[in-house]
């Protein structure tokens, strides 16, 4: 609508430029309620969790399946092997999950097997 108002005020006729201010006026309407009411409502959830499964999985304690060794290894959960980052452990070593980092998880190193 804008675009059309435009080029009809500079081919002079004088609706153009109605056209060309209600255009504009609803494009800055249409960015206002983007920000101040559609975005709050995507932003707020009861399940921050859901859909991000790495995050899932922050401090349940899992087993070494190959060794982490320069910062980086693989963990099991469950029936799933997933990339880990961490100090270095040897496989079969039990680490907890502290966080993730773009499909890493992050892992700190336990000292002992856990109980149960």
């Amino acid at each position: 609508m804008a675009c059309a108002g435009l080029v009809m005020g500079v081919k002079g006729f004088p609706d153009g430029w109605w056209l060309l201010a209600s255009g504009l006026a609803l494009l800055i309407g249409d960015v206002l309620l983007t920000f101040l009411w559609a975005r709050p409502a995507t932003s707020r959830t009861d399940q921050p969790t859901l859909n991000r499964r790495e995050a899932q999985y922050i401090g349940r304690t899992v087993p070494v399946v190959e060794a982490i060794a320069g910062g980086e290894g693989k963990v099991r959960i469950a029936d799933s092997v997933w990339p880990a980052r961490g100090p270095d452990c040897d496989a079969g070593s039990w680490v907890k999950v502290v966080g993730s980092d773009g499909g890493f998880l992050v892992v700190e190193r336990l000292d002992a097997r856990p109980v149960g």
